[in-house]
């Protein structure tokens, strides 16, 4: 029966090595696809929301009409845009910015902050966009 061959002494500890450095770069990938995820289902949210707002708005009769049926949509699309964003409070996280009417051409548009506060996963010294904007624009006939 063969003895079992004893490690070298140079080659002690040399997985643990090799597993440190391979740990810090899976950790950071897996990290990263949280982070840019998050903002990714961030702007997918938005994006519907912003673009229900603008539905809304579209069935509007006249500027005063749509600015009304806006003003409306926007409370209460604040229960549905702040509920689906994982926050303690969101209020100054997220912006609807007013309604722009440019003659027939109509912009509805909301922001969201990318602060650390505002934010579910840390950065990690990754490079993120100040804030995402969501943005529809239209045409009206009348």
């Amino acid at each position: 029966m063969t003895q079992p061959r004893a490690e070298p002494d140079h080659e002690r500890g040399a997985a643990a090595v090799e597993f440190s450095i391979v740990a810090v770069v899976l950790i950071t990938l897996i990290f990263s696809v949280m982070i840019y995820g998050e903002v990714l289902a961030n702007f997918v949210q938005m994006k519907y929301v912003v673009g229900q707002l603008a539905r809304e708005v579209q069935v509007g009769e006249d500027a005063t009409d749509r600015e009304t049926i806006f003003n409306d949509a926007v409370a209460d699309a604040e229960g549905v845009l702040y509920s689906g964003f994982v926050l303690v409070n969101p209020k100054p996280c997220i912006t609807v910015d007013p309604m722009q009417i440019d003659g027939k051409e109509i912009t509805v548009s909301a922001r969201f902050s990318m602060s650390a506060a505002c934010r579910a996963v840390p950065s990690l010294l990754l490079p993120l966009p100040d804030e995402i904007e969501a943005k529809n624009v239209f045409t009206v006939q009348n």
